[in-house]
């Protein structure tokens, strides 16, 4: 599903981005991943990521944000970026 914020600014939600945990951790520390992307397929590679830290003992995935596509800044000859926020 998309929701359209304004004429840039685009929020993509899918299965996975967002998420919340249902159970709590009790890991020491928190950490805020932000990841991004606008080379390739950057919502697959968001999706790979998601798998690969949910399988990882040492860590609890506890939340994703929705993904959010905007525009470039700067050198604007480039594709739209993907950002999402991580918290493990």
């Amino acid at each position: 599903m998309k929701k359209r914020l304004t004429q840039d600014l685009t929020l993509i939600y899918n299965r996975y981005y967002p998420y919340c945990s249902k159970k709590n951790s009790f890991k020491k520390y928190t950490a805020f991943i932000g990841i991004g992307g606008n080379i390739g397929n950057s919502i697959k590679r968001f999706e790979k990521l998601y798998f690969y830290i949910k399988r990882k003992k040492s860590m609890d995935l506890v939340q994703t944000s929705p993904i959010l596509k905007n525009p470039p800044f700067g050198y604007l000859k480039q594709n739209d970026f993907y950002n999402a926020i991580i918290i493990i």
